[in-house]
């Protein structure tokens, strides 16, 4: 891929997280400082179109991403993450501080946090059972308007034994793990995306706090935030 093909992709990727719609040429051009004619920036979408990066939806004129153009996106594109206001960073600390002796409680608040903020669903999992915030903000998703996939998803995060088996699977050794469409294992996921980081618990034994929703999540903003609960909610529940 040439740079300007990179800096076509990012700014098609960055335009398609805000809008969830189709991204055109013109638009392009006249939003994005890419120096480059409409008539251009489709013939270096054609040809990211060749290679795998992007798609043409059957009822539009425009392009989306592939999720192998997602992948390429947080490998090699992702640069600028963004960081936590100090308020924010001390509001999660003293929720999570303030119900650190009732377990429910205190995972409650964390998935309630990170759903609210990332308009995802979140999800918790240690090997008793699953607990999960934010069915709601995926169902208003227009990414899965008319699909079946949403269903299959809720079963899926239903099922504690199968979301461990899929976390154990693909923790290795990074704090944050992005399974984007199939890299998950499941085909139903095809449009899906979910971030998830390894919590420790008392005795040793591992969590998982999740995240999930389409391709198309704001990485910028959730990557951090994640990591930034996790870490956290260790620290608290490692003293169970």
């Amino acid at each position: 891929m040439t740079p300007r093909q990179s800096k076509l992709l990012k700014a098609i990727i960055d335009e398609f997280i805000q809008s969830a719609e189709a991204v055109g040429s013109v638009n392009l051009a006249s939003k994005y400082r890419l120096g480059v004619s409409p008539a251009t920036i489709r013939n270096e979408m054609a040809e990211l179109v060749k290679q795998g990066y992007l798609e043409k939806p059957h009822s539009s004129s425009g392009r989306v991403p592939t999720n192998m153009g997602f992948k390429f996106f947080i490998d090699r594109l992702l640069s600028d993450l963004e960081e936590l206001e100090v308020k924010e960073r001390a509001s999660i600390r003293e929720e999570l501080f303030q119900a650190r002796f009732d377990s429910d409680s205190l995972i409650y608040r964390a998935l309630q946090h990170l759903a609210a903020q990332t308009g995802n669903l979140a999800v918790f999992s240690m090997e008793s059972r699953a607990y999960y915030n934010g069915f709601s903000y995926l169902i208003s998703k227009p990414d899965y308007a008319g699909k079946e996939e949403l269903r299959d998803i809720f079963a899926v995060i239903e099922d504690n034994s199968l979301l461990r088996k899929m976390f154990n699977r693909y923790r290795g050794d990074k704090q944050i793990r992005i399974l984007i469409g199939e890299d998950t294992g499941h085909g139903i996921f095809s449009d899906t995306t979910m971030l998830f980081s390894p919590v420790k618990l008392h005795g040793g034994k591992d969590g998982y706090l999740a995240l999930v929703g389409p391709n198309r999540m704001n990485y910028a903003r959730n990557i951090p935030l994640l990591e930034f609960i996790a870490t956290n909610l260790s620290q608290v529940v490692s003293g169970w």
